[in-house]
């Protein structure tokens, strides 16, 4: 377990006060009345709790003694620290009695907050409150009254006097000295020793050159303050890698949110021009379709009326024509009878009127009856064929003419991109009510 850093919001006189621990020890050296014991106790406090105490002497009700009646802000702080390779941040916030504390222990990695209860300090140190006090946390109070008999007895194998003791000391300060001096000038007493006299030496060499000394001295105090910066600036990055996954996490759904809202917004603006082109009209694809059939069979019945029409016309001048052909030739024989004296001269005369009453009446009657019925039926298909075309077109301001087919394409075209547009839009719909 380590500890990182801690915050004081308030506690006795420590107010919105922030401290970052060193990773190898901390040794605070201020003045007397600066806060160093209220720290300590801070810090005990964050893990234990502060418990309630019916002395009503601040001295001796720790709840009253740190509670900074001067200061708004709240009564507690944090605490970070690292246990089992994992970044925590325990906060607390102490009220009038502990029913009212509160205590929140955060994933410093994840953000994830678990509720906490006093026991916090006995599972992450291993051991409750009187332990830790009698172990770990030492104030000016517990080192003046404590009773240090029992550990001496544990350390001394079960004597308790101060003669042994005192013997046993002595014993083994003896020994260590031996260790240390070894034999015939070889223990790491002489090599210290040795290793003190050519330090001298260097340093004698050293205190020769003023100027270099104030150099080395400049250039260790730099290196110790880019070294304190660097430690920090690493707690910083460390800090910063923990959350970055939240972090990360947070911006790629902000930048699908951004993608999904503008895509949204493209197809709603483009079905909307659309719904113009379509002059606002619910027009399906199979709307399109079956007009497309109509022209087909437009095309095909337009056909049919111009081949009945050829063969009508044909039939009429036919029959005219071979009238009039032969009137004309009896016409001729009839003048040769005259010529040549045949009584029966008028015959030619009366088959020559005959025949141009037959071609007359052809001309006559075909003028008249006009077309056969099946011509009739035709042109009347096509009317109305002609009729729902332009009804169809007119309705998106189109015109029943030109190339029809190119137009059936476009509205086809515009038709199916609308129908894509709505699923799209529906789609970007729910995945902007998931994101949002």
């Amino acid at each position: 377990m380590k500890l990182i850093s801690c915050y004081v919001s308030s506690f006795g006189n420590l107010v919105d006060f922030k401290y970052d621990f060193n990773p190898d020890y901390n040794v605070i050296n201020k003045e007397n009345g600066w806060g160093k014991s209220t720290l300590a106790t801070f810090i005990k406090c964050m893990f234990y709790g502060l418990k309630n105490s019916q002395h009503k002497k601040i001295e001796e009700n720790e709840r009253l003694k740190y509670k900074n009646w001067s200061s708004d802000k709240i009564f507690g702080g944090n605490v970070v620290f690292e246990k089992d390779g994992k970044v925590y941040r325990l906060e607390r916030s102490f009220g009038k009695a502990e029913k009212d504390d509160t205590a929140l222990l955060y994933d410093v990695e994840t953000g994830k907050s678990y509720p906490c209860q006093n026991d916090i300090g006995e599972r992450v140190f291993g051991i409750n409150l009187d332990g830790f006090s009698a172990t770990t946390f030492f104030s000016e109070q517990d080192i003046s009254s404590l009773d240090c008999s029992g550990i001496l007895q544990k350390l001394n194998g079960g004597t308790s006097t101060d003669a042994d003791v005192y013997k046993k000391a002595i014993k083994t300060l003896e020994d260590k000295t031996k260790g240390i001096k070894g034999r015939a000038n070889s223990g790491s007493y002489y090599e210290t020793k040795n290793e003190i006299f050519d330090l001298s030496r260097k340093i004698a060499d050293i205190k020769s050159s003023e100027d270099k000394i104030a150099l080395l001295k400049d250039n260790i105090e730099k290196l110790n303050q880019k070294q304190t910066e660097n430690d920090k600036e690493i707690e910083k990055l460390n800090q910063t890698l923990a959350i970055s996954g939240k972090s990360d996490a947070i911006k790629l759904k902000k930048e699908r949110l951004e993608l999904a809202r503008s895509e949204y917004e493209q197809s709603l603006k483009r079905y909307n021009e659309i719904n113009v082109e379509l002059k606002g009209k619910n027009i399906t694809e199979e709307d399109v379709k079956n007009h497309q059939n109509v022209y087909a069979d437009y095309i095909e019945t337009k056909a049919q009326e111009k081949a009945l029409s050829s063969v009508k016309r044909k039939n009429n001048t036919a029959l005219t024509v071979f009238s009039f052909v032969l009137a004309g030739l009896f016409v001729i024989a009839g003048i040769v009878s005259l010529l040549i004296n045949y009584p029966y001269y008028f015959i030619p005369f009366i088959l020559d009127a005959i025949f141009c009453t037959i071609g007359i009446i052809s001309i006559i009657k075909g003028k008249k009856s006009g077309e056969n019925k099946l011509l009739i039926e035709t042109r009347e298909d096509i009317s109305v064929q002609e009729k729902a075309l332009n009804r169809f077109f007119s309705g998106f301001g189109m015109t029943f003419d030109g190339d029809v087919q190119s137009k059936f394409n476009a509205l086809l075209g515009i038709v199916r991109e609308r129908d894509y547009l709505i699923k799209t839009i529906n789609t970007k719909k729910i995945t902007l009510d998931e994101y949002s």
